[in-house]
């Protein structure tokens, strides 16, 4: 059973508010304010969980929370010799005595007994004539239980130093942070220690040699990637593309993005491979561009695509010069027009078709700011948005959050407007 309490400054409506935990409704707790709760059976799958809320107080005012991986399930029995039991009736209310019986043999994979593997030394181990600026970093990986990224240990000589466990596609730098101070022409014996996350933790040390050479009159960072390519495929992802930076010493390459042309960036983990798929990028008009990490943990200049990267993989775009104009009888009920992020000249209006008696449509700032809340009446009803707030003025441009709630509070449909 899982509860969740939201301590607020004012009372929450239970009703209009939801809480979910990677996509299952959480139920409010009757007499027990700010608080929901779940039974979580082995259905609902194991691993870790999110935890989203949209929470509206008495005084109408939103709020949007949301924890990654705040809490972990592993539903998964025990192997062993099971016997399952049945009994059946008739119309009457006689039941078979004894009972049917069948035995199964439940055979899972062994536990994870095997520590993380460590590769990927640097400096190589016997390296020679190694730049005394250079940082000591590995990669880590573990495909059981993962790994425990808060227990790894780097030691130069024996001496821990300070450092950083980066996520790369599916395994973990471990690279000195800030650098170790190396002399020149110096010897040195460097180790990391990791561990998994099973029970009980399986623990590895490797270690590793190599020597300083004279100091070097410059460390540059490594050259960005080349030839950066960017396309929306058929199942409208993004695949981007590049090609290696020319240095050797390039470990890892890293893509962000943002909104066109100069929008605040969002990184992707750090990866080894040569291409990524961004998956579910919502419809709109973005930056687009990728760096590279050396083994020294310098990061090169951001190469761009140079261009915009349009997705438009939703909506019902009119005519050009012309908003779309949908039949809105035509729509299922509660369904929100357009149904994506539409870029045009001339965006379609927000509209919201059939509506349920006593329904709610809320649209929101993406900070979670109220900016409009429309009640249906009767049955029936479509909603167009005007483009103004509650107080009767009109909006910034920007991205809104638009949601529907049914007359029990449940939410029916979300989605999201860009007001251009």
């Amino acid at each position: 059973v899982v509860t969740v309490r939201i301590p607020t400054v004012e009372p929450v409506d239970p009703e209009a508010s939801r809480v979910t935990l990677s996509g299952l409704d959480l139920l409010p707790v009757p007499g027990v304010p700010g608080t929901w709760s779940r039974t979580v059976t082995g259905l609902d799958g194991d691993g870790l969980k999110d935890l989203e809320a949209q929470l509206v107080d008495d005084a109408r005012n939103p709020l949007g929370v949301r924890v990654e991986d705040v809490i972990g399930f592993d539903l998964t029995p025990p192997s062993g010799s099971y016997t399952v039991y049945a009994r059946y009736g008739d119309a009457l209310g006689n039941w078979s005595d004894p009972p049917l019986s069948d035995t199964v043999l439940l055979d899972l994979p062994a536990a994870d007994d095997l520590p993380p593997e460590v590769w990927s030394l640097a400096p190589a181990d016997g390296a020679t004539g190694v730049d005394p600026r250079s940082n000591v970093a590995c990669l880590v990986r573990d495909l059981g239980s993962d790994v425990d990224t808060t227990n790894v240990e780097l030691r130069v000589n024996g001496v821990a130093v300070p450092r950083r466990v980066l996520p790369v596609g599916g395994r973990y730098l471990v690279v000195g942070n800030p650098p170790a101070i190396l002399a020149e022409n110096t010897t040195y014996g460097a180790s990391v220690t990791a561990a998994d996350l099973a029970e009980p933790p399986n623990g590895v040390t490797v270690s590793w040699d190599f020597s300083t050479g004279t100091l070097a009159d410059e460390t540059q960072p490594p050259s960005p990637p080349t030839d950066l390519t960017a396309a929306v495929n058929g199942d409208c992802d993004v695949s981007v593309g590049w090609s290696a930076s020319a240095e050797a010493g390039v470990i890892a390459y890293r893509v962000a993005y943002g909104e066109w042309p100069d929008g605040s960036a969002t990184d992707l983990e750090w990866q080894t491979e040569i291409g990524v798929v961004i998956a579910g990028l919502p419809d709109g008009e973005y930056w687009l561009g990728a760096s590279a990490l050396d083994n020294v943990g310098q990061e090169s200049a951001l190469a761009t695509l140079g261009r915009s990267l349009v997705v438009d993989c939703g909506g019902m775009p009119g005519t050009p010069g012309q908003p779309g104009n949908p039949d809105l009888d035509g729509l299922a009920r509660g369904e929100i027009y357009p149904p994506g992020v539409i870029v045009a000249e001339v965006q379609p209006p927000l509209s919201v078709a059939n509506l349920g008696q006593g329904w709610v449509v809320r649209i929101f700032t993406v900070s979670g700011r109220l900016v409009e809340d429309f009640h249906a009446e009767t049955d029936g009803e479509d909603f167009t948005w005007d483009l103004l707030n509650r107080e009767g003025s009109r909006v910034a441009k920007g991205l809104y959050l638009v949601r529907v709630f049914d007359d029990g509070g449940g939410t029916v449909r979300e989605g999201y407007y860009l007001n251009r």
